[in-house]
């Protein structure tokens, strides 16, 4: 139950945190707030990338289809066409860069083989040894995508995983019923 609800919570709030900020409906000083409590290092970090994703999502909602495409179109230029945009985030690189539909894509392609654990593993077995690597791995691609909404970790290893998990067959091994 443990496991399910921390994916299930994993995957709710990266997306949530996506829509919110890309539609500008969520400021996040409640995190920024919450970051200084740990580490007042840390919260200013975070509040400058934060600040920096308003005026790259504007840029982005320009192009929102598809993007500015390669090239850092899509970053924020003075009037001296000097860059003055930090894009520290996964999801706003790619908002940025490939618009909606490259955004939705990556998020899917990371995001959906966690979630079909839920369709494709009935609750009992969650806690079965054999069913514990998948859970393992669904996981760590849930908190891979979390750490992504503020930074941009390319980590080839979890795309890896998050494929194996969409080919997991969870009756293979089975005996036949003949």
């Amino acid at each position: 139950f443990v496991m399910r609800s921390a994916i299930l919570f994993l995957v709710s709030a990266s997306v949530l945190y996506i829509l919110l900020r890309a539609t500008g409906l969520w400021e996040a000083d409640a995190l920024i707030n919450y970051a200084a409590k740990v580490s007042e290092d840390r919260a200013q970090s975070l509040e400058v990338r934060i600040d920096m994703e308003i005026p790259l999502v504007e840029r982005a909602q320009d192009r929102p289809l598809l993007g500015w495409g390669r090239w850092e179109r899509f970053r924020v230029r003075n009037d001296k066409g000097v860059n003055v945009s930090i894009s520290d985030s996964l999801w706003i690189i790619y908002f940025g860069t490939r618009g909606v539909v490259g955004l939705a894509a990556v998020v899917m392609v990371v995001l959906l083989p966690p979630i079909l654990l839920f369709t494709r593993i009935p609750a009992r077995l969650w806690s079965h040894p054999a069913v514990s690597p998948a859970i393992c791995l669904a996981l760590i691609i849930c908190l891979w995508m979390s750490d992504n909404l503020v930074n941009h970790m390319f980590f080839p290893s979890a795309v890896v995983a998050a494929g194996g998990l969409m080919g997991l067959d969870p009756t293979q091994g089975r005996p036949s019923r003949r």
